[in-house]
């Protein structure tokens, strides 16, 4: 899946919103739900792409997680987190909804 414009960073001081390609794999059993996400990467406007993990250089953090493990891009981490937090709380409330609403 590619959510337009899902994550806002920041990149030389001025605002820019990466699309954000992933996949979520969905497992049901006794009553529950594993939501498994698979990241993949982020795209700037001008059609960069940029991983969850890699090799990141002084003038280049292209990678969010750099091969140590840290984060490279605080702020793309800042947008990643708050789109999964929408996007949990949506998940969420459309379950919930739809316990009431045999209608689908």
């Amino acid at each position: 899946m590619m959510e337009q414009k899902a994550v806002n960073t920041t990149c030389l001081g001025s605002k820019t919103y990466d699309d954000f390609y992933y996949k979520t794999t969905l497992d049901f059993k006794d009553s529950k739900i594993r939501f498994a996400p698979n990241y993949k990467y982020f795209e700037s406007p001008g059609g960069g792409e940029y991983p969850l993990n890699g090799t990141n250089h002084f003038m280049s953090k292209k990678a969010l997680y750099g091969s140590n493990g840290k984060v490279a891009r605080k702020s793309l981490q800042e947008g990643l987190d708050a789109f999964i937090t929408k996007y949990m709380g949506n998940f969420s409330k459309h379950i919930n909804d739809s316990k009431s609403n045999n209608n689908w």
